[in-house]
């Protein structure tokens, strides 16, 4: 059986992150937030992005010390947010981020990336 095209996503930035590894360095995964098109009139990307994320969260969760987890697609999940935070984090595409999503997205990969950082190892 041959891989779909979200395992071979996840396959290569995975990779992405093996290449750090290998010289020493450790890595953040970042998961892939849903988008406005993903409830209308995109085929197929809700499932491929969660094909993708589910791989990534496994990776993580295996990978140990080495990789630190900020779950974008959790903490910046469309129907969590209020319509008034969605109106000013997205373009009215839905597609990109504004400059508050932007910034609100980069509050929650510092604080992720902080917590890991901070959290002994076990």
């Amino acid at each position: 059986m041959s891989e779909s095209p979200s395992d071979k996503i996840a396959d290569q930035i995975i990779i992405m992150h093996e290449v750090a590894h290998a010289r020493g360095a450790k890595s953040l995964v970042i998961t892939i937030p849903e988008i406005f098109c993903e409830r209308t009139n995109c085929p197929g990307v809700k499932e491929r992005r969660q094909i993708i994320n589910k791989h990534l969260r496994m990776y993580a969760a295996a990978a140990g010390s080495k990789v630190y987890l900020s779950d974008l697609a959790l903490k910046l999940s469309l129907h969590q947010l209020s319509l008034e935070d969605r109106k000013s984090f997205w373009e009215p595409s839905g597609v990109h981020l504004k400059a508050k999503g932007y910034d609100k997205m980069a509050e929650i990969i510092f604080k992720d990336l902080m917590e890991s950082i901070e959290s002994p190892i076990l």
